[in-house]
């Protein structure tokens, strides 16, 4: 017997002759596509060497970051020092003749790549390596700019840390580790952002270059450079920088980063420090103060503090104008809307909406890829428009079952109904919502967490209201496609459930709602809710959902007529028209008022029979094996007992 990721295989020898050997591999039918598909789904159990790496990247780091000259200095964490590295010279010459071909007709190309490169050094971001350079040791990091118009830098420029001289050697990323996301999750912090009367935005002016590089890492980050575009990238023109503060593009800097901010907010321990901890993402703060004075006074504590470390907190916004007009000129931006993760807000009005999109016109192509591009720049994180997304989601999923590849022209029964989706998103897209729930945060005790799940043969989903009294607020919602793997209908409820009680958790946890706070899961499939109930021995794959919705927490589940459910819009998709006259922002009036609730249906351990039971298959698979290659004497080594008798 010789076990394996797929189970114990059978192996060796039949003692008939002439027979070949053969394999026998023992297995549940279709086990395997069920594991892919359902078993990483809500889980976020992190891979222990995952956790290994991220602990000797926290260790570096405390060891090794200190302060010189009002900046926090850092070195990599490496995974070994010296690194593996071999040096990279040649390719990063090679990619820098490159990039002066592609633009030599273009002088103002490279007096603005100049421009920049002059700034940061002025700024210390980068210096002319140390004479003698030596060609053979530290890393060349490859560059190009992003000619981006519309941004604030037209013209970023991007440092590649993950090149490598060949396959066989290393990047810079290669050797060091990505270390820990110390972050607040981007939905958790919509949701907080959402709860707050009034509201603060700032960011920090060029986050990753305030933090200073230590000097024996500093030639690790070196890169190449020209003083004359028209001339050889060779000799006195060609110029070796090297960066002393931290730099995009390398895979640790998101983690320094966040870990610097961290430990400086420790350092100087305050009320308002462990607010900015909870409301970092990246270089960015979204946080929520309960009135004016506290505002004003917390932006004088986080200015102040920050300047400590050589940080800048600029262009700062808040809903709240009285807070606005306290605040100094230059320190607010006047812009009425700013993109906060991936969302548009606006300040004056006080209202999200989602990023606009680019659409297909009905003269252009309509592939797989484009649908896809399309789709993928609907940025909704909290599922305010679940329903919407979905059917471009399914809508894709059917062109590949067509077997449509990704550059070819779909089928004309196919572009009217995705003019339809692009409508609905385009028209999503233009609908301003209250950022504010309104709740009673002294009442949260009282309050009720409902979810609604449901599925269908092409989605399963989950919706989540806080109810307060009568006060019915939306917080989230997700859906997801079927795998198309052959899964019943109880199983895809089941997994629904399964989402909707780990959105109920995520939720608790994100808004610091009390943990006895009243929580209810409602289905309107009575076998998911006997299956939820039953002491009964149930199916493998189902009893392992169950176990894990039942520790997830004290929820309750309750039946609901499945005309009544509002998580059977985005299970099957609608239209943007359909969902505006729907409860779906609001929720079932009938929530409100406890004796309108729907009856649990009794006798809902009978809906387990309905069910058929596990089928459990025995697959024999034999596969021949190669005879064993004779030596050349026909001396089988089994038969002696001793190594001279042999000879």
């Amino acid at each position: 017997m010789l076990n394996s990721v797929f189970g114990w295989f059978i192996v060796g020898r039949q003692p008939h002759k002439n027979t070949a050997p053969a394999i026998t591999l023992l297995s549940t039918s279709a086990a395997i596509n069920k594991l892919w598909a359902f078993d990483t789904i809500g889980i976020t159990d992190a891979n222990k060497s995952e956790l290994e790496h991220e602990e000797n990247a926290l260790q570096q780091f405390y060891s090794n970051i200190k302060m010189v000259e009002q900046r926090y200095e850092v070195t990599w964490p490496w995974k070994t020092f010296p690194p593996p590295l071999q040096s990279n010279f040649g390719q990063a010459r090679g990619h820098l003749e490159t990039l002066i071909n592609k633009h030599a007709i273009d002088p103002n190309f490279f007096h603005a790549y100049d421009q920049i490169l002059k700034k940061q050094m002025i700024d210390g971001v980068i210096e002319d390596a140390p004479k003698p350079i030596s060609h053979s040791t530290g890393f060349y990091l490859l560059h190009h700019a992003v000619i981006a118009p519309e941004k604030s830098t037209p013209l970023p420029i991007v440092y590649d840390g993950s090149a490598k001289p060949s396959r066989q050697q290393f990047s810079l990323n290669d050797v060091i580790y990505k270390g820990r996301n110390l972050l607040s999750d981007l939905t958790a912090l919509l949701l907080r952002f959402r709860t707050h009367k009034i509201v603060m935005i700032s960011d920090i002016e060029k986050a990753f270059h305030q933090i200073r590089i230590s000097p024996a890492d500093q030639d690790y980050v070196k890169f190449l450079w020209i003083h004359d575009p028209t001339k050889p990238a060779e000799g006195d023109n060609l110029r070796v920088l090297r960066f002393t503060r931290v730099t995009f593009g390398i895979v640790a800097s998101p983690f320094l980063l966040a870990a610097v901010i961290f430990y400086h907010l420790k350092k100087f321990a305050h009320e308002f420090s462990d607010l900015l901890i909870n409301s970092l993402y990246a270089d960015n703060f979204l946080t929520g103060l309960p009135d004016v004075d506290t505002a004003i006074e917390f932006y004088t504590f986080t200015v102040n503090l920050f300047r400590k470390c050589s940080m800048n907190l600029r262009a700062w916004f808040t809903n709240n104008e009285t807070v606005r007009q306290q605040l100094p000129a230059f320190h607010t931006n006047p812009s009425p809307a700013i993109s906060i993760l991936g969302v548009l807000w606006n300040q004056y009005t006080d209202t999200l909406y989602l990023k606009p999109i680019r659409s297909l016109t009905r003269g252009e192509d309509i592939t797989l890829r484009n649908v896809l591009k399309i789709s993928a720049q609907f940025f909704d994180p909290l599922g305010f428009y679940a329903p919407i997304l979905v059917r471009a989601k399914l809508f894709m999923q059917k062109l590949r079952n067509f077997n449509n590849n990704w550059d070819s022209s779909v089928e004309l029964p196919f572009h009217e109904e995705w003019f339809q989706i692009q409508n609905d998103l385009i028209s999503a897209t233009s609908y301003e919502l209250p950022r504010l729930l309104a709740m009673n945060s002294e009442s949260l005790a009282d309050s009720v967490l409902h979810g609604f799940v449901d599925a269908s043969q092409n989605a399963y989903a989950a919706v989540l209201y806080l109810q307060q009294n009568q006060n019915l607020f939306f917080l989230c919602a997700k859906a997801r496609i079927t795998p198309k793997k052959g899964e019943t209908i109880p199983e895809l409820e089941l997994i629904a459930a399964f989402i909707g009680a780990r959105l109920i958790k995520f939720v608790i946890t994100a808004l610091q709602l009390p943990q006895n706070i009243r929580k209810i899961l409602w289905s309107d499939s009575k076998c998911v809710l006997a299956w939820l109930e039953t002491s009964r021995i149930l199916p493998t794959f189902v009893l392992n959902r169950v176990r894990e919705i039942r520790t997830l927490s004290n929820i309750q589940f309750r039946y609901i007529p499945s005309e009544e459910n509002i998580a059977d819009l985005p299970s099957r998709g609608t239209s943007v028209d359909i969902l505006n006259q729907s409860k779906w922002w609001t929720g079932p009036d009938w929530l409100k008022n406890e004796q309108s609730w729907p009856q649990s249906s009794s006798h809902l351990t009978d809906s387990i029979d309905l069910v058929e039971p596990e089928q459990k298959t025995t697959v024999l698979i034999t596969a021949p094996i190669a005879p064993t290659r004779r030596n050349p004497f026909e001396l089988d080594p089994h038969r002696f007992n001793k190594y001279l008798t042999l000879l």
